[in-house]
């Protein structure tokens, strides 16, 4: 997450804004602030490690997400095994470790 942080900060606050503005509707409403964020993070080398060196566990956490954009609290164990490949590549959590926090909050709001 701090790799994000530093390099897109614009983008991840704006994500986030919408995140809280949107959070029934965020995987609709907020796409285009995603693809944003998605294209700055991507241009960060150790991102794109991560990425490589991890893509199974992205791919399925993210397939989780999509799946269940309301609900991604289903999602902690795969969010967990990505996390845990990414680790590996970084001392720090390079992650999204507060977008998945908030959106478990914004999950238990909506019920």
């Amino acid at each position: 997450m701090q790799l994000v942080e530093q390099q897109c900060s614009r983008y991840l606050t704006m994500f986030s804004n919408c995140l809280q503005e949107f959070p029934q509707t965020w995987h609709l409403d907020c796409e285009r602030q995603k693809l944003k964020l998605a294209k700055c993070a991507e241009s960060e080398p150790t991102i794109v490690k991560i990425k490589t060196e991890c893509k199974t566990e992205f791919l399925r956490y993210e397939g989780c997400i999509n799946s269940n954009p309301v609900h991604t609290h289903f999602c902690l164990e795969d969010y967990n095994a990505f996390n845990k490949c990414a680790e590996k590549f970084t001392d720090k959590k390079t992650v999204v470790t507060k977008s998945m926090n908030s959106s478990k909050e914004k999950s238990k709001e909506a019920r």
